[in-house]
């Protein structure tokens, strides 16, 4: 079936792209596709599709970031990178902080 949605798909974009009929045959082109798209038959494989795609995208985006992170570490800070995912880093609010005749 992929091949074949594919194929009509690929035609009826160069149809769209590649003819002469005007804006209103476009409509009627536009509005079958969209009909196609939201029937149970296709649109559940295609989103099932798209979600894995963009899971993909994500987990590979992370790896990307981890990489490029590494890579800056090193060359700024000489550090190797390490193979720990998270640093524990602990914060400290100060609400009164004087400073003294010295610093000013």
């Amino acid at each position: 079936m992929g091949t074949k949605f594919g194929l009509v798909v690929g035609l009826g974009l160069g149809y769209v792209l590649g003819t002469r009929a005007g804006r209103e045959r476009y409509e009627q082109i536009k509005e079958q596709a969209s009909k196609i798209r939201q029937s149970p038959a296709v649109s559940k494989p295609m989103d099932s599709a798209s979600e894995k795609i963009a899971e993909a995208v994500r987990r590979g985006g992370e790896a990307a970031t981890d990489k490029v992170v590494g890579v800056v570490k090193e060359r700024m800070f000489g550090q190797p990178p390490s193979n720990e995912e998270y640093v524990d880093v602990t914060v400290v609010e100060v609400d009164d902080y004087e400073v003294a005749d010295d610093d000013k």
